[in-house]
């Protein structure tokens, strides 16, 4: 499992190897529902999956995953945790990425 740097505002996307292939994922915040948006794109800009929940504890990318047919899509797991178990079900705008909800991508093979 390997630790993913969190965003550096609210609207930010970085460029991530995810089982060998490059994907740009953006981690946008939406202000009016207090919580965290993942959108996972190929390099060239294609949507792959958006508008993806981010909450804590649970897998990411297995629903979008299973209502995909292209074998685009990353088949690792992406996973924000609650490092101290403050049973909050969503990260805080500033929370993302960092000690108190760190992201990890687990990768298919391991």
């Amino acid at each position: 499992m390997r630790r993913l740097r969190g965003p550096n505002g609210p609207d930010a996307t970085q460029r991530v190897r995810l089982d060998g292939v490059e994907y740009l994922l953006r981690w946008r915040w939406i202000a009016r529902a207090s919580r965290w948006a993942l959108d996972v794109r190929s390099t060239g800009g294609s949507l792959l999956a958006g508008g993806i929940r981010v909450v804590s504890n649970a897998p990411l990318l297995a629903s979008e995953r299973a209502a995909r047919t292209a074998d685009t899509f990353p088949p690792g797991e992406l996973i924000v945790y609650d490092a101290r178990s403050t049973e909050r079900l969503s990260p805080g705008l500033s929370d993302l990425g960092g000690d108190l909800f760190p992201i990890f991508y687990q990768e298919a093979a391991a």
